[in-house]
């Protein structure tokens, strides 16, 4: 499985000081993706540009051509890079990364278990993406460290595969699941999926469930902040047994720049992000619908 970080001290991706491990690879097509370089399956690299110091050994070292100098300044033609890595890892600047490394489950589980001492009694691991219950292997890890009783979490968008999402429901302590739009045609027009597919998955985890589930939806002005999307948001809310909280999280467009670093167009739309008269609004309208607002 590929494996774009493994984040430690971790303080936002669940209670205690926790282990984030991103998986890379997603289902789903969201224009706003905060980690775009865990969009795709396959690997990918990073060229961060003020970075370069012009040294040309990409150049020296790729078999495809993909680098050149031109006036001074490092081209990356990425039309026939097969990404295999040379580059990167060669680079004496950082400015080329593999996005991700190909990693088994057993050695994502000695890195996790290298932090256990620092868990206290409220840490764990969380496994992030990407959408990490994709991965047939994610069931396997969370088995490995359930079985060492460390404590886990899943952030998951709900399009990962059925059997691996319930054996998460079963054995986490927190799921946190997005919910991105309340409105169908909208969800199916931005994120690619049908929302009745993902809400499915939501009830079908809540009734596997042991620990809480918090729901999160991400902000966006003009986009998903309207009565309708927060009104269908809060029924499904409230139709779920382990709902402990609904997390609202603003839209930011820093995301813009991973595009750009990955080969694509800087897509971050400062336009879409909400102000606090619409934090305050979408907050103000869940509460008065029974849902506990984080």
């Amino acid at each position: 499985m590929l494996i774009s970080k493994i984040q430690r001290f971790s303080t936002h991706d669940g209670p205690g000081l926790r282990t984030t491990v991103f998986f890379k690879g997603c289902p789903l097509k969201c224009p706003w993706c905060h980690n775009p370089e865990n969009k795709k399956f396959t690997n990918e690299i990073f060229y961060t540009q003020k970075s370069c110091i012009g040294c040309g050994i990409c150049e020296k070292v790729c078999p495809n051509g993909c680098h050149s100098f031109e006036n001074g300044q490092h081209v990356f033609d990425r039309t026939a890079c097969t990404v295999c890595g040379l580059c990167a890892t060669s680079c004496p600047s950082g400015a080329l990364e593999l996005c991700a490394n190909d990693m088994t489950v057993t050695g994502v589980f000695e890195e996790i278990k290298k932090d256990v001492p620092f868990y206290g009694g409220n840490g764990g691991v969380t496994l992030s993406g990407g959408e990490p219950l994709a991965f047939k292997e994610a069931a396997e890890l969370l088995d490995m460290c359930a079985t060492e009783g460390i404590d886990c979490c899943v952030e998951t968008s709900g399009a990962g595969i059925p059997e691996v999402t319930e054996k998460a429901a079963r054995v986490c302590r927190t799921l946190f699941f997005d919910l991105k739009d309340g409105n169908p045609e909208r969800h199916l027009e931005n994120v690619g999926v049908p929302l009745e597919n993902i809400v499915a998955a939501l009830k079908k985890a809540d009734r596997a469930a042991t620990g809480d589930i918090i729901i999160r939806c991400i902000i966006i002005k003009g986009l998903n902040s309207d009565a309708g999307s927060y009104s269908a948001i809060a029924d499904v809310y409230n139709s779920l047994k382990h709902a402990k909280a609904l997390e609202l999280l603003p839209y930011h467009a820093y995301f813009g720049s991973k595009n750009v670093q990955l080969g694509g167009e800087d897509n971050g739309d400062a336009s879409l992000i909400p102000d606090a008269g619409d934090m305050a609004f979408a907050s103000q309208f869940f509460t008065e619908r029974g849902v506990n607002v984080i």
